[in-house]
Protein backbone atom coordinates (compact mmCIF):
# COMPACT_ATOMS: atom_id res chain seq x y z
CA UNK A 1 0.00 0.00 0.00
CA UNK A 2 2.95 2.60 0.90
CA UNK A 3 5.37 3.63 -1.76
CA UNK A 4 3.22 2.70 -4.50
CA UNK A 5 4.50 5.20 -7.14
CA UNK A 6 2.64 7.68 -9.13
CA UNK A 7 -1.25 7.32 -9.83
CA UNK A 8 -2.21 6.83 -13.07
CA UNK A 9 -3.88 10.24 -14.63
CA UNK A 10 -2.93 13.19 -15.89
CA UNK A 11 -2.73 14.64 -12.56
CA UNK A 12 0.06 13.82 -10.06
CA UNK A 13 -0.04 15.33 -6.60
CA UNK A 14 3.68 14.43 -5.03
CA UNK A 15 1.71 15.58 -1.84
CA UNK A 16 0.45 12.03 -1.01
CA UNK A 17 4.12 10.00 -1.07
CA UNK A 18 5.07 12.40 1.68
CA UNK A 19 5.26 10.69 5.44
CA UNK A 20 6.23 14.19 6.88
CA UNK A 21 4.26 17.10 8.74
CA UNK A 22 5.98 19.90 10.03
CA UNK A 23 4.19 21.61 12.64
CA UNK A 24 6.06 24.85 13.78
CA UNK A 25 5.02 27.07 16.82
CA UNK A 26 6.61 30.57 17.46
CA UNK A 27 5.68 33.09 19.97
CA UNK A 28 5.93 36.69 19.46
CA UNK A 29 4.79 40.27 20.06
CA UNK A 30 2.47 41.66 18.13
CA UNK A 31 4.69 44.69 16.85
CA UNK A 32 6.95 42.30 14.59
CA UNK A 33 3.63 41.53 12.68
CA UNK A 34 2.15 44.34 12.47
CA UNK A 35 2.52 44.38 7.96
CA UNK A 36 1.06 40.80 8.52
CA UNK A 37 -1.60 42.18 10.71
CA UNK A 38 -2.35 45.06 8.07
CA UNK A 39 -2.38 42.08 4.78
CA UNK A 40 -4.47 39.75 6.61
CA UNK A 41 -6.79 42.16 8.87
CA UNK A 42 -6.99 45.81 6.86
CA UNK A 43 -5.43 48.99 8.04
CA UNK A 44 -8.54 49.94 10.35
CA UNK A 45 -7.92 46.78 12.33
CA UNK A 46 -4.44 47.33 13.72
CA UNK A 47 -5.10 49.40 16.10
CA UNK A 48 -7.54 47.30 17.57
CA UNK A 49 -5.24 44.14 17.32
CA UNK A 50 -2.36 45.85 19.12
CA UNK A 51 -4.17 47.29 21.92
CA UNK A 52 -6.13 43.95 22.66
CA UNK A 53 -4.85 41.87 26.10
CA UNK A 54 -5.61 39.07 24.25
CA UNK A 55 -3.19 36.63 22.22
CA UNK A 56 -3.55 36.72 18.48
CA UNK A 57 -3.11 33.15 16.45
CA UNK A 58 -2.40 33.20 13.12
CA UNK A 59 -2.19 29.88 11.67
CA UNK A 60 -0.56 29.56 8.45
CA UNK A 61 -0.76 26.55 5.98
CA UNK A 62 2.02 25.65 3.27
CA UNK A 63 1.13 23.02 1.30
CA UNK A 64 3.66 22.12 -1.55
CA UNK A 65 6.02 18.47 -1.31
CA UNK A 66 4.65 18.20 2.50
CA UNK A 67 2.02 19.72 4.69
CA UNK A 68 4.17 22.42 6.67
CA UNK A 69 1.68 24.39 9.55
CA UNK A 70 3.76 27.42 11.38
CA UNK A 71 1.46 28.82 13.91
CA UNK A 72 2.22 32.60 15.48
CA UNK A 73 1.21 33.38 18.94
CA UNK A 74 1.18 37.33 19.27
CA UNK A 75 1.14 38.50 22.61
Amino acid sequence: MNNQGPPDGPIFNPFHLTQRVNVRVTVSRKIHFMQRIVQLFGPGALRQVLDSPHPVILPFILYENSFDVMIFILL
